[in-house]
């Protein structure tokens, strides 16, 4: 069954004239600057991470707040840069293991229905990022 992405609004009617299978779609609002994985304009299954709470497992982010690594430093660069790195490959991981295609910060995305709920992947990405 294919499923209409939230962008595409396209009347029933001309779904069904094309031959396209229909489903109800879920509808989602969106704050796009905190989605972090996958295709906000495309999108089938979303999930929520609380970043913070996956940063401050990540060697590198915990290495800069426990010696307080200046922001006007080079180290500080490479040591976040670091993190972001072991956070987008976590992202990744945890999208595919749990067949989710859009992950984003607690908060910026909201089904319209509040019978819909979003699975919260921040203890899996913990794990994944934990010692990294």
């Amino acid at each position: 069954m294919k499923i209409i992405p939230v962008s595409l609004r396209v009347p029933t009617f001309l779904l069904l004239a094309a031959g396209v299978a229909f489903a109800a779609e879920a509808k989602y609002q969106l704050e796009r600057s905190k989605i972090y994985h996958g295709n906000p304009d495309a999108f089938a299954k979303p999930a929520l991470v609380k970043s913070l709470t996956v940063f401050q497992n990540i060697k590198a982010y915990k290495t800069i707040e426990e010696e307080k690594v200046s922001s006007d430093s080079a180290r500080y660069f490479l040591l976040l840069k670091e993190a972001n790195e072991v956070f987008r490959t976590a992202l990744a991981t945890i999208a595919k293991e749990e067949k989710v295609d859009l992950i984003g910060e607690v908060g910026a995305i909201k089904a319209e229905d509040p019978k819909v709920s979003l699975p919260d992947v921040t203890q899996k990405m913990v794990k994944s990022v934990d010692g990294k």
